[in-house]
C-alpha cells in the first residue's frame, strides 16, 4: 500500500526519488507509514517512456483495494495534503539542481552563467 513514483529515463529518477520521500513522509504523517522498499521504481509504463528528453513521472497515489488507503484517499484533508506534498517534491527537486540564467554582457553577447545551488 502506499504511494508509488514511476519513472523510466534517468532524467527522472532525481524528481521521482524527490517526490516519493515526500509522499512518504506524508502517509506516515497521518498514521498510514507505506511498506515499499523504493517509492519510486523504474518503470515501463508506456506513458513514461513517450517523453524521451525530460522528466516524465506516474505517480499512483495510493490503491482503493486497500481499505487504509482508501480511507486516506477519500478525505479531502489528505488530497489537499497529497497535492501539496507533490509539489514540495518538485520544488525539491529544483532547489538541488544548479539554476542557469543568461545575462547580456556591454557589447550584447549572451553569457550562460550557473549560480549556485539553493
Amino acid at each position: 500500500h502506499g504511494p508509488t513514483v514511476h519513472f523510466f529515463n534517468e532524467y527522472s529518477f532525481t524528481v521521482s526519488r524527490k517526490i516519493a520521500d515526500r509522499l512518504e513522509a506524508l502517509y506516515e504523517r497521518f498514521g498510514n507509514p507505506t511498506n515499499r522498499s523504493s517509492g519510486a521504481p523504474w518503470s515501463q509504463f508506456y506513458v513514461i517512456r513517450m517523453a524521451t528528453d525530460c522528466p516524465t513521472l506516474l505517480i499512483e497515489c495510493g490503491f482503493l483495494d486497500n481499505a487504509t488507503d482508501r480511507e486516506l484517499l477519500i478525505r479531502s484533508d489528505f488530497q489537499e495534503a497529497f497535492c501539496q506534498s507533490t509539489v514540495d517534491g518538485i520544488v525539491d527537486y529544483y532547489r538541488s539542481t544548479a539554476l542557469y540564467t543568461t545575462r547580456t554582457t556591454s557589447t550584447g553577447n549572451a553569457v550562460s552563467t550557473t549560480a549556485a545551488t539553493t
